[in-house]
């Protein structure tokens, strides 16, 4: 099953638990990945892509995240981990620098 197929099922899911800081952050995802999919009129992506646009997305999560704690918004800080939390479970685990060593 690719990332966007995988998306696409937890989102679905997501609406039937209700889960809305789950689902806010999925739909963010899907329409980042459906964006991609639209340039050249696929039907899917391939995991490689779908990768590298998740890790864009975890990037813009991680300063606004920053920002937010700088500007005192916590509760805006905590909506953009959670939602971070979501993305890192779509995206391979990097080695761990000591185990590559």
């Amino acid at each position: 099953m690719s990332i966007v197929e995988d998306v696409s099922r937890q989102m679905k899911e997501a609406m039937k638990a209700r889960a809305k800081p789950r689902l806010n952050a999925l739909r963010n995802m899907r329409a980042v990945l459906l964006n991609e999919m639209k340039k050249d009129n696929s039907d899917d992506l391939s995991d490689e892509v779908s990768v590298g646009l998740l890790r864009r997305l975890e990037k813009q999560r991680g300063e606004s995240i920053e920002a937010f704690d700088n500007a005192g918004r916590q509760e805006q800080a905590d909506a953009e981990r959670d939602e971070l939390a979501v993305i890192r479970e779509f995206l391979p685990q990097l080695a761990d620098p000591d185990a590559t060593r």
